[in-house]
Order: structure tokens, then C-alpha cells, then sequence
């Protein structure tokens, strides 16, 4: 294993939590915040499955990036109800955006559970 792909996957987990930082971009409802949120999840996905060189690197990856995308829908929910306004409405949308938030991260732990066994099959058979 060169030096490159052994801190590949600290930093992978580094790269997930330093989403966290995206609640410093709030500002009046997170328009921006909320636009950059697929892109990242796409990198970062992208990340992930390039320094998973093993299994539990997949699920500690995957399930790192979901609790990371639920602190900050979590965070960003909590500066709208404390600084703009604490409704209803701000609240369903709240729960659904969390809801699609953890549901695509879940997809994408899926998904790279099943690229990551195909992965492994082809090296096994050497093709």
C-alpha cells in the first residue's frame, strides 16, 4: 500500500465531518446551503468509495456520511426556527428535507455496498 492510500481513508472521514461546516454558509433560510448539499454528496460519495479498500471502510464511510448529513439538516433546521421563524410549515419542510436528506445518503450506501461487491468479485476472479 503506497503512502497516498494510506491516508486516504482518514482523510475520506475527515472530508465527511468537515461537511459539518456547511452551517457556517446559513444565511436567511440556507438557499445556498442547500444548493451546494448534492453536489457534495456526490464528491464525497465519489471519495468514499475510492478509499474504501475494504469492507468496514464502505459502512464506516457510508454510515459516517449519513450522520453527518443528519447533524447539518439537523443544525441548518435549528438556525431557520431560531432566527427566522419557528411555524409549522418550517417544520414539515424541516422533516422532509431531513427525510430526503438521510434517504439519498442511504442510497448511496446502498449503492456503493453493491460497487464495492462488485469490486471484490472481479478481483477475486480476475477479470
Amino acid at each position: 500500500m503506497c503512502m497516498k492510500q494510506k491516508w486516504l481513508f482518514p482523510l475520506a472521514c475527515a472530508a465527511n465531518l468537515a461537511l459539518l461546516s456547511i452551517c457556517l454558509l446559513y444565511r436567511g433560510g440556507a438557499p445556498l446551503e442547500m444548493a451546494l448539499m448534492p453536489p457534495l454528496h456526490i464528491l464525497l460519495f465519489l471519495l468514499n468509495m475510492r478509499a474504501s479498500k475494504r469492507w468496514w471502510h464502505v459502512i464506516v464511510l457510508g454510515v459516517l456520511h449519513i450522520a453527518v448529513t443528519f447533524c447539518v439538516l439537523q443544525q441548518s433546521s435549528w438556525l431557520y426556527f431560531r432566527y427566522i421563524v419557528d411555524d409549522v410549515e418550517g417544520r414539515a419542510i424541516a422533516w422532509l428535507e431531513c427525510v430526503i436528506g438521510v434517504g439519498l445518503t442511504t442510497v448511496l450506501l446502498i449503492v456503493s455496498l453493491v460497487w464495492f461487491a462488485m469490486k471484490q468479485r472481479k478481483i477475486r476472479t480476475g477479470d
